[in-house]
């Protein structure tokens, strides 16, 4: 209704579908779409995607490289079989992005071999996104990173926890040095 201002148009302004275009706007400024084809042939989504023409129908595209793939579900019935191997790189970070509220769930990193079945969070809408972990791309939707910040805590009998909080998803390098002149050793990397 507000789109061509049918009658009306006033009061779905604050509707909950437009009040989501801006998280859609928020996620397409993170990724590249501008590079994207639709995914029509379903190569990428290759079951699970409903009927073509119904309203529970899984819309995808994918960047043409394979840095990304972008899958709309209109329902959260809807359980899509991806191929993993569209994705460029040896892993993929998958993501479930919500249109409602514009928050990002890290589903995990997957091997970019075989398919993978991908389950909604719940029976809503949502949005899958599968991008390259090397390109260490930041959770959809976040256009500015968090700055890590680590804490230690001594547990006693020489032991301590580090903690590393930071932008979700996003890969860190702990390393190490006994003298600060020479080369820091990598000790651990996680997300």
């Amino acid at each position: 209704a507000t789109y061509n201002f049918a009658d009306g148009w006033p009061t779905q302004v604050f509707s909950a579908g437009a009040l989501s275009m801006t998280n859609v706007i928020r996620l397409m400024r993170t990724r590249p779409w501008w590079n994207c084809i639709p995914d029509t042939n379903h190569a990428t989504v290759t079951s699970g995607f409903g009927t073509y023409g119904a309203v529970k129908y899984v819309t995808c595209m994918r960047e043409v490289t394979g840095k990304t793939a972008i899958a709309y579900l209109p329902s959260g019935t809807l359980t899509p079989t991806v191929n993993l191997a569209r994705i460029s790189g040896p892993s993929a970070n998958a993501w479930w992005y919500d249109p409602r509220n514009g928050a990002a769930t890290a589903i995990g990193n997957f091997t970019t071999i075989g398919t993978q079945k991908f389950t909604p969070p719940d029976t809503n809408d949502w949005v899958l996104v599968r991008d390259d972990s090397s390109l260490n791309l930041p959770p959809p939707g976040v256009t500015v990173l968090q700055p890590a910040t680590l804490t230690i805590n001594s547990l006693g009998n020489q032991q301590f926890r580090l903690t590393i909080t930071g932008t979700p998803g996003q890969p860190y390098s702990l390393t190490s040095t006994t003298n600060l002149n020479s080369i820091w050793q990598p000790l651990t990397t996680g997300t």
